[in-house]
């Protein structure tokens, strides 16, 4: 994939490829832990530099910690999330992110993440924009983590996120398809204005 342009990811000003690999698929316990390393390792080799993955996503970031072993992990960008831990599951409060951020470090094998994104809160926004965005500023300027940002797919709440001035990246679903585009109304003009990457 050498075609693949470098896109500037807001003001974070990481680089990454226009196409990443996210690693949700890499979970399901029945795949072979080579095939998955395999898998990362095969896409790093082919251009891309950006890898997306969640304690949400079953055995993904363990699988994701081994790839990158063995100076694979100096290739990519590393983004995972905090809210979506099994244990913890859309808990925001300050113990669950602590402790899912800790299990997420150790099961990627790595003492710092390019970025964390809070993941999924459903009903309230405001939750996850209190005790939980202090410990990841917190972890951010220990330099545990490069930059915050939120996964979620309701346009309103990435409005409150970015008003937070702590977001750095909005990832969004299934709302810029080929089938939708009403991201293109709300929150890209948004990330924008603001210079969130998305």
């Amino acid at each position: 994939m050498p075609g693949l342009e470098f896109r500037r990811l807001g003001r974070t000003e990481m680089k990454p490829k226009a196409l990443g690999l996210g690693c949700g698929h890499l979970g399901d316990p029945q795949q072979p832990d080579e095939e998955a390393a395999t898998t990362i390792r095969e896409a790093i080799e082919r251009g891309i530099n950006f890898v997306d993955t969640s304690p949400y996503y079953g055995v993904s970031e363990r699988r994701v910690g081994q790839a990158l072993a063995g100076g694979w992990r100096d290739k990519v960008y590393l983004q995972t999330k905090v809210g979506s831990h099994p244990r913890f599951l859309r808990d925001f409060s300050e113990e669950a992110t602590a402790w899912s951020l800790e299990n997420s470090f150790n099961e990627l094998r790595t003492d710092y993440v390019d970025s964390v994104l809070i993941h999924g809160p459903r009903y309230d926004i405001e939750a996850p924009l209190d005790t939980c965005l202090d410990v990841l500023v917190e972890w951010k300027a220990k330099g545990r983590i490069g930059h915050i940002g939120i996964g979620v797919r309701q346009h309103e709440f990435h409005r409150r996120a970015i008003e937070t001035g702590e977001i750095d990246i909005v990832l969004s679903y299934l709302d810029y398809t080929l089938l939708s585009q009403s991201l293109a109304k709300t929150t890209i003009p948004l990330a924008l204005e603001n210079d969130i990457g998305i």
